[in-house]
């Protein structure tokens, strides 16, 4: 298994691009990492491409008091 991340900044938002080459198969993870103006909400929205299929993920952090 391999696995290679690029990462890089595009304005407030952090992208990272994860490749991954398996036995089963090659994948592709785009993340946009954001965080909110008041900095107490960090969202991540994820893209996973894996055998011509697809899908998104959205994960939302809360900063507790």
């Amino acid at each position: 298994n391999q696995l290679s991340s690029v990462l890089h900044w595009e304005a407030d938002t952090l992208v990272m691009v994860t490749s991954i080459s398996t036995p089963q198969g090659d994948a592709t993870l785009a993340d946009r990492i954001t965080l909110s103006a008041d900095g107490k909400t960090m969202t991540q929205a994820r893209n996973v491409s894996t055998g011509g299929e697809a899908l998104q993920q959205k994960i939302v952090l809360v900063k507790q008091p």
